[in-house]
C-alpha cells in the first residue's frame, strides 16, 4: 500500500511503529529487527504475488491469499531450493 493510504489518519506514522512494535512483542518477536517499505502510490495492492517462506520451502501464491471471485483462479506452488534460497537470502 502507497504511504499515502498507510498513514491516511497518521501522517507521521507514530501510530503504525507503536502497532507493529506491540505486534511483534505479542509475537515474542520483539528480538528480530523488522523492516518495512511502502509501495509506490500506483502499484495494485490487489494483484501481486505473495509468499509464504519456511527455511526448507514455500508457498507462492500468484495473486494474493484472497479468494476473491469465485470465477476465477489463483495458481498455488510449493517452491522448491532453487527459487527460495534466493529469497531467503534476500528477506531473512
Amino acid at each position: 500500500m502507497s504511504e499515502e493510504q498507510a498513514l491516511d489518519d497518521d501522517p507521521n506514522g507514530e501510530s503504525f511503529e507503536r502497532d507493529l512494535v506491540q505486534v511483534a512483542k505479542d509475537a515474542e518477536a520483539d528480538h528480530i529487527n523488522l523492516e518495512y517499505g511502502f509501495l509506490e502510490s500506483t502499484s495494485s495492492i490487489d494483484r501481486h504475488p505473495r509468499y509464504l517462506l519456511g527455511m526448507h520451502q514455500g508457498l507462492h501464491f500468484d495473486w494474493g491469499f484472497d479468494a476473491g471471485d469465485p470465477q476465477t483462479t489463483n495458481h498455488i506452488e510449493w517452491m522448491g531450493p532453487s527459487v527460495l534460497k534466493p529469497l531467503l537470502d534476500r528477506f531473512v
